[in-house]
């Protein structure tokens, strides 16, 4: 599926110094538009996770599935695109479907290649669907993607200490190799900023955060950063099933950032619910804002997590640290934003 399961978020531990991310929402959500939300940055390294993203372009069901060897190409139930609109650029795709309906595939992220006003043609191989049981009538939606340019648009703008900082700010990411992928923040000119690639200063605005996804945002000073707004202004309602790679730590957490009623789950449904295997471990970290610290421990067994230390329940106001074991590629699957 090309990128459709590189959600990057595998992280070495022993790379960086943590620090922590602390959500405090601005807004209530009456409906999934709640524009932005902001986070305390400690002058470290901060795990973050979005807590929002982009509009749904399409919400409907598929009519026809159609096998293209390395694409997959489906003709959409009702509605119409913009012809063109969702094409990828170059090898960086624009935009996903999510297979929203009920089972094994639920929230599963599947990039677009290119499309018409009726049809998507999908960075996905017959092999891939057949396994995903993709078929007629199955519940999706479209969204485009989250880009580190979008994520933190509203961010370039407010009062100093709290904006970004060029020459400042940093990111990391890892792909689903363990490779560390580093960014900086430049002005460009006047108020301007982009991030760019440490090798070779490269744009790398468009680099796109998959849902779920966890980054490292490395500041260094304290501020109260804005996370979202203008395009990226939309909680997610419904479930997002996040790869687990078996090459590296995994980092995922909350993707609720108004910490509503459904901010927990218990960590039994994780694995039962998303397809961990024996031996995977979940370890919990605390978002207080001033240190990072290990809350719990869960190990599966018999399809259930057993405790090693701390809570029954996962708070996804919390980061957490996904370990396979044996090196298999696993999923977990995470609850709405709502």
């Amino acid at each position: 599926m090309k990128k459709s399961l590189v959600l990057v978020p595998l992280l070495a531990l022993t790379a960086f110094a943590f620090g922590v991310v602390n959500v405090n929402a601005q807004t209530q959500a009456f409906s999934d538009k709640v524009g932005y939300y902001t986070f305390d940055v400690e002058p470290s390294s901060n795990l973050i996770v979005s807590g929002l993203v982009t509009k749904k372009e399409f919400q409907g069901t598929i009519e026809a599935p159609t096998a293209g060897g390395s694409v997959t190409t489906i003709t959409l139930s009702s509605g119409s695109l913009t012809a063109g609109a969702l094409d990828e650029n170059g090898d960086v795709p624009c935009a996903y479907v999510e297979l929203t309906e009920a089972g094994a595939s639920q929230g599963l992220v599947v990039d677009i290649k290119s499309n018409t006003a009726t049809t998507v043609t999908l960075h996905m191989t017959d092999a891939q669907a057949s396994a995903a049981g993709l078929s007629v009538d199955d519940s999706i939606c479209i969204r485009k993607h989250v880009t580190l340019g979008s994520l933190f648009e509203s961010a370039q703008t407010g009062t100093p200490p709290n904006v970004l900082a060029p020459g400042q700010d940093f990111i990391a990411m890892f792909d689903e190799s363990g490779n560390q992928i580093l960014f900086k923040l430049v002005s460009i000119g006047g108020t301007d900023v982009q991030w760019q690639t440490f090798a070779g200063s490269v744009d790398a605005d468009d680099t796109v955060v998959y849902p779920g996804q966890g980054f490292v945002f490395v500041a260094s000073v304290a501020k109260s950063l804005r996370i979202g707004g203008e395009s990226v202004s939309h909680v997610k309602d419904t479930a997002t099933r996040v790869p687990v790679f078996g090459a590296g730590i995994n980092l995922t957490g909350q993707i609720n950032p108004l910490n509503g009623s459904s901010s927990t789950v218990d960590a039994t449904n994780l694995a039962a619910g998303g397809g961990l295997n024996n031996g995977d471990i979940i370890v919990t970290y605390d978002n207080d804002g001033s240190s990072f610290s290990q809350t719990g421990a869960y190990q599966v067994s018999g399809g259930n997590f057993n405790a090693i230390f701390g809570p029954g329940t996962i708070d996804f106001t919390e980061s957490f640290v996904v370990v396979p074991s044996g090196g298999t590629d696993v999923s977990i699957l995470l609850p709405p934003g709502f």
